[in-house]
């Protein structure tokens, strides 16, 4: 055995799938969840196995977030993406129906996926309510803001929110920010009033994935001390213990604008379908 090797590493040997070489050790969590020291070695590897393959070893990986995170729903979209793992959409580019990877894991599904032809009944609104604690209020285009207090989310068509939907907007250093610390317990504690409200709470960040994804490298959190492990770990474990809570990442402002609009017109019902696979998917128009 590799001397190099620590004593956790040499009493449970697991190797990268593609390489054949031991993982890389980056903690206890990192050793036994991965199936691969990191998403290059993943995707090199789905290009030289067929789809059989490519479905026992995304089901791996999932099993393995069940066993050591006890994880009771089928990962969406945004947690894939942050995980070494293959991304919903880029198993269905490759004709992997996501349903035939979780159908044997005995865990709960939350959205629809595969061959879904989404159909949004939407409400024409002229109007919304926004939060009046909200300080970089988002411009809409052809409805107006009126001024008012949610006791959770930042934009919503009423103040009552019962069994409706509410938008929580977030700047990429509030999205950072929200999910440290005490803030993170604050954030949580709004989550669970939406769901005593039998309501569902979309957070939408003003910035795409890949750049919220490599927050670090960011100019105006240079300086932060979270680390995208950190902070996108503690988003997972928001999405899996909340059902009625999800996330999605818009390109700037003036999309997240338009993507509030779309999701206070269509309401609650959205929420039955995997946001950020849709937006992905192309299958939201806004």
């Amino acid at each position: 055995m590799d001397k190099k090797l620590n004593k956790f590493q040499q009493d449970h040997p697991r190797y990268d799938l593609y390489t054949k070489e031991i993982l890389a050790y980056k903690g206890k969590d990192f050793y036994l969840l991965n199936c691969y020291s990191n998403k290059t070695n993943l995707s090199k590897h789905f290009k030289d196995i067929d789809n059989e393959e490519r479905i026992e070893i995304t089901k791996k990986i999932i099993t393995n977030r069940v066993e050591q995170k006890n994880i009771k729903y089928i990962p969406c979209q945004v947690e894939l993406k942050t995980l070494i793992a293959p991304a919903i959409t880029s198993l269905e580019k490759v004709g992997i129906n996501y349903s035939d990877v979780y159908k044997d894991l005995n865990l709960i599904s939350k959205y629809k996926y595969g061959k879904i032809e989404p159909f949004f009944e939407k409400r024409v609104i002229s109007s919304l309510i926004q939060d009046s604690r909200e300080q970089k209020g988002l411009v809409f285009n052809k409805i107006k803001s009126i001024v008012g207090t949610l006791s959770f989310g930042d934009y919503s068509l009423s103040t009552d929110l019962e069994n409706t939907l509410a938008i929580e907007r977030k700047s990429l250093s509030d999205f950072v920010g929200t999910l440290s610390g005490k803030s993170y317990e604050r954030f949580e504690r709004e989550i669970i009033r939406a769901k005593e409200k039998n309501s569902n709470l979309l957070m939408v960040v003003e910035k795409s994935f890949s750049e919220s994804f490599s927050f670090n490298y960011q100019y105006e959190l240079r300086y932060s001390k979270a680390t995208p492990e950190y902070i996108f770990s503690n988003l997972r474990k928001l999405i899996q213990k909340y059902p009625n809570f999800q996330v999605a990442f818009a390109k700037d402002r003036e999309e997240s604008a338009k993507l509030t609009e779309f999701a206070l017109s269509v309401g609650k019902s959205l929420f039955d379908y995997d946001i950020e696979y849709l937006l992905n998917k192309k299958l939201i128009n806004i």
